[in-house]
């Protein structure tokens, strides 16, 4: 399998989240300043009210930042750990097309909706739960970590690649297929019902990607994207050849 990763993407979002946490850094310390500072007049005894909230908003903005891109394991890494194996024929593309994680394979063509939460999730139908009582909701809200809607977030990407596929190449009969993948070795899965594939990159964990991409069969009028295909694609999405 081919690993293609946009490596500019991901070296500016690595640094705009370590300046993220300075700035933030900087902005309680002047918030500290300014709450226990006597006010001198009415103005600076309103400027809490100002600060305060800013710094808020900075700190949950730096927790999410820091949280898609500096989290452990990357999701590049831990896709591509979870594909072994795959067919040479195969590629993966990372933050080049409309969707994050986008794979080319001869059982068809996939985009993974990647969630790096920890914890038990029961999936039925499209309705999550993740154990836990409420101060555990609390800590997710300040964590930045709230599962958010993955099946719209799914069909979103898999429907802005199809778009992408649908002008460049026209033709080609692909049916994009989203799957919701999670990456941390920390997650629990169990899903009842689910008109998407929800499962871990971890092939040592079940339901896993590698056994999902295994039990596709390889019918007659599959489609999926021959060489000179992925070549066009890659041109139009401005891959570079050495990619």
């Amino acid at each position: 399998m081919r690993v293609v990763i946009n490596e500019r993407v991901v070296n500016r979002n690595r640094k705009i989240a370590q300046y993220a946490f300075f700035i933030t850094l900087g902005i309680l310390v002047l918030g500290l300043f300014v709450t226990n500072a006597a006010p001198t007049n009415a103005l600076l005894a309103l400027a809490p009210l100002v600060v305060l909230p800013i710094a808020l908003g900075a700190t949950l903005y730096s927790v999410r930042m820091a949280n898609l891109w500096l989290r452990e394991p990357r999701p590049d890494a831990a896709l591509r750990d979870g594909l072994k194996g795959l067919s040479s024929r195969s590629v993966i593309y990372h933050y080049y097309l409309p969707a994050h994680h986008v794979l080319i394979a001869p059982q068809g063509v996939f985009t993974f909706t990647v969630r790096p939460q920890e914890g038990q999730f029961t999936v039925n139908g499209t309705k999550w739960h993740k154990a836990g009582g409420p101060f555990a909701k609390f800590m997710t809200f300040f964590r930045q970590d709230g599962i958010g809607k993955p099946h719209r977030d799914a069909e979103r990407d898999a429907e802005a690649v199809q778009a992408f596929l649908d002008r460049v190449l026209p033709d080609s009969g692909v049916h994009v297929q989203p799957v919701i993948a999670f990456i941390s070795p920390y997650a629990e899965l169990e899903v009842i019902d689910s008109p998407i594939p929800v499962v871990h990159a971890d092939s040592k964990k079940r339901p896993s990607l590698k056994q999902f991409l295994r039990e596709i069969k390889k019918q007659e009028d599959t489609a999926t994207l021959n060489a000179e295909q992925i070549r066009l694609l890659e041109e139009a999405a401005g891959i570079p050849e050495a990619a």
